[in-house]
């Protein structure tokens, strides 16, 4: 049985919409901040996003 690393599995449970959102959820409730950002960082990798667009975004703000 091939293995799945955790950072790759979880990126690929992050995919479903429902799935981020209760991982989200709980990132907040826990209130850590650095707890909360990587949460964000990760869905916004399973998103296939970027962090750069999120910079670009505040600068034009």
């Amino acid at each position: 049985m091939k293995s799945v690393s955790y950072e790759k599995g979880l990126i690929e449970r992050l995919k479903d919409p429902e799935y981020a959102s209760v991982y989200l959820t709980e990132a907040l409730n826990d209130g850590d901040q650095e707890v909360i950002r990587i949460a964000f960082q990760d869905v916004i990798k399973a998103k296939g996003l970027s962090l750069e667009i999120n910079v670009k975004a505040e600068e034009a703000a």
